[in-house]
């Protein structure tokens, strides 16, 4: 019985849908008509008469192109394809100025941090100073994100599945820092068709922003011959970054296709150009990047020395820090007191640590993992045995976090399991890299 009420109420929504979009479908036909026949009445004055009409004849033509593409079978084909027909559009309709440029294939956007975007459709670039960091054949590229203005994330049909991976990647793009460029990279979400019910939608677009920061909301989201959606405040939709994130209590509007939708999205996309910025990307910084666990980047001090391990049954592994206890790494020190690293070093040996003069020469701060409060002599160096003679070395990394640099010793690493060690016998332990 329960079973029979939720398929009544699953097919009475189904229907409530395609009712919903058969009233945005008819609507749109209805106000295109209109314009069509002003259009009309208007080109035997004049050749030229504004820019709806060359709109309306683009916004047709890639309708028809995107149709043809349902020849293709082949899924990676038909998403290439229509990734095409839109990024033709921007390169090749005069109407992108000369001062952007549209990338030529899919891509990712990385920063000095380390981070890196997902794989993204289209990239808008500064042709004159944007470099490229990775090419493979003409069919995948890396940008530094300072040479990116903003992103957009091309698909077939909308369904929840579709958007809610769309809205994944170009969060993943804003998320990126930029040096020397304070504005975000911009992020919009282009689709041919959907399924969706509008207000089904709005819902799925609610819902990812009552769980993520403006800084990462798309700027818009376009769906050919059937509307736009934008965030907004209860007045009216905002589609610059500046605008986004200072809205108090953000709403979800939209606006059914008028048959002016391509030109919506090039007018909203030109304005986002104007308001975006790059700069020259800092070539050197891109030359080795830290490591990454999750959100936080961090490197080793002494860069690939610190960042390979040697087993002597597996051989080398690549020694990491994972996101949980990097976390716990950045939380403890924190609040834990900075001191100078030649006195950290001096009561590391045993010495007092009060040779001032020395100090002031070599200054640099730092913080030592030491949550249990362990005399420094014990956690900081060892004895070991070096041409036959007992000596003390260093017991202890240098993880560089958000520029500061962190002291964590040996004994926690073995006993917290911060650094992992060999991932082959740790599986073999049932436990994770230690």
């Amino acid at each position: 019985m329960a079973d029979e009420k939720k398929t009544r109420k699953s097919r009475a929504q189904a229907s409530a849908d395609r009712e919903q979009l058969e009233e945005i479908e008819r609507l749109r036909k209805e106000m295109l008509e209109r314009s069509e026949r002003a259009i009309k009445l208007r080109s035997n004055d004049r050749e030229f008469h504004g820019l709806n009409r060359e709109f309306q004849y683009a916004q047709a033509e890639l309708t028809r192109d995107y149709l043809k593409s349902k020849d293709v079978k082949h899924p990676r084909d038909v998403g290439t394809i229509r990734e095409v027909l839109l990024r033709r559009f921007l390169s090749a309709s005069g109407y992108l100025p000369r001062r952007y440029a549209v990338s030529t294939t899919s891509f990712r956007a990385v920063s000095t941090t380390g981070l890196l975007s997902n794989e993204l459709d289209i990239a808008l670039i500064d042709p004159f100073d944007s470099i490229r960091l990775m090419n493979r054949e003409d069919v995948f590229e890396v940008f530094p994100i300072e040479s990116v203005h903003g992103a957009i994330q091309v698909k077939s049909r909308l369904t929840e599945t579709e958007l809610a991976s769309a809205l994944k990647n170009i969060a993943s793009f804003k998320r990126l820092q930029r040096n020397s460029v304070t504005s975000h990279g911009f992020g919009i979400i282009f689709c041919y068709e959907t399924g969706m019910a509008w207000l089904d939608i709005v819902a799925k677009l609610e819902a990812f922003m009552a769980a993520n920061p403006p800084t990462v909301w798309p700027n818009a989201v376009f769906i050919l011959n059937v509307g736009f959606f934008a965030f907004g405040s209860s007045n009216s939709g905002h589609f610059l970054n500046s605008d986004i994130e200072t809205i108090e209590q953000p709403q979800v509007h939209g606006r059914p296709d008028q048959g002016d939708l391509l030109y919506s999205m090039h007018s909203v996309l030109l304005e986002l150009l104007r308001t975006s910025g790059t700069a020259p990307p800092p070539f050197d910084a891109y030359f080795s990047l830290p490591l990454v666990a999750e959100e936080r980047s961090y490197r080793f001090s002494m860069g690939q020395f610190a960042e390979v391990g040697s087993c002597g049954k597996h051989g080398d592994f690549s020694r990491k820090i994972p996101p949980p206890e990097l976390e716990r790494l950045v939380e403890w020190c924190s609040t834990a007191p900075a001191i100078n690293w030649i006195r950290a070093n001096d009561l590391g040996m045993g010495h007092p640590g009060d040779n001032e003069a020395a100090y002031a020469r070599q200054p640099g701060d730092v913080r030592i993992y030491n949550p249990d409060g362990l005399p420094l002599p014990e956690i900081l160096y060892r004895q070991s045995l070096f041409d036959g003679r007992e000596v003390k070395t260093i017991d202890y990394d240098i993880v560089e976090v958000g520029g500061i640099p962190i002291f964590v010793p040996r004994h926690y690493t073995e006993a917290e399991g911060i650094i992992t060690g060999c991932p082959t016998c740790a599986k073999g332990r049932g436990q994770k890299g230690q």
